[in-house]
């Protein structure tokens, strides 16, 4: 099943922190990262739904910490 734009936008709200279908929290990325072009994308999993999704995350910069 393919996560709605609406799905994705409430996913983005909450932080990445609760699964766009089911809303729960109860979610882990499968630590299979990639890294092409600036992007990394990773599996993220519902663990109540079963839904699973990429994560993607784009590099815009880097500070000193």
């Amino acid at each position: 099943m393919a996560i709605t734009k609406e799905q994705e936008a409430i996913y983005i709200e909450s932080g990445g922190i609760n699964c766009p279908v089911c809303r729960s929290s109860d979610i882990e990325s499968r630590g299979d990262a990639e890294y092409h072009d600036n992007t990394l994308s990773e599996t993220v999993i519902c663990n109540q739904c079963g839904e699973k999704w990429l994560d993607i995350y784009t590099l815009s910069g880097a500070i000193t910490v």
